[in-house]
């Protein structure tokens, strides 16, 4: 092989490479997510298959652009973040998910939405009025761990749970943690 010149710009990678390194990088943003692959498919509605999301994370297999961005978009993170970091960088991005989130809901439109899993949230949503002492109140915000629950009951993942939510017309607000702190 011949000498490389100090000037000249870093090798590149070999599709190869990029595609293991990709791979590496977002089993490492959905494991800190705290998701399995069976979890990103029922999240994304069968768009993503876990044998598939699994051989772009082995490096097997390629993903285009727009698939990576609709990706990041349901990790809640930017496509730039799913990149894999610069040699010898290691951290993965801190996502903006459901798992540092809170929903705030209108109890009158909950009260009045006719979808039939509303039986099932307002349950829930009432038994937490009663645990918080807000039996009077308009608006209550379910914690991350209340929209995991909910979420799994419903069967389908966190995000997906988050926007039929917002589609009834039930969100008043949506915060992350870090916009709290």
């Amino acid at each position: 092989m011949p000498a490389r010149d100090e000037e000249t710009a870093p090798e590149e990678l070999s599709d190869a490479e990029f595609a293991a390194r990709l791979g590496a990088h977002l089993r490492n943003v959905r494991k800190q997510l705290g998701l399995s692959l069976n979890d990103v498919e029922r999240m994304t509605g069968g768009e993503y298959k876990a044998s598939v999301l699994g051989a772009y994370e082995r490096g097997e297999r390629a993903i285009s652009v727009p698939r990576l961005a609709r990706l990041a978009d349901c990790y809640g993170v930017t496509l730039e973040e799913l990149l894999p970091p610069e040699e010898g960088g290691l951290a993965a991005p801190r996502a903006q998910t459901s798992k540092d989130s809170s929903v705030t809901l209108n109890l009158r439109a909950l009260e009045l939405a006719l979808d039939a899993d509303i039986q099932i949230i307002d349950r829930y949503v009432n038994r937490i009025r009663l645990e918080r002492g807000a039996i009077d109140q308009d608006e209550i915000t379910i914690r991350r761990e209340d929209i995991r629950i909910l979420s799994a009951f419903l069967d389908m993942g966190e995000e997906e749970f988050i926007r039929r939510l917002s589609d009834l017309g039930l969100v008043v607000r949506r915060e992350n943690a870090d916009s709290r702190a």
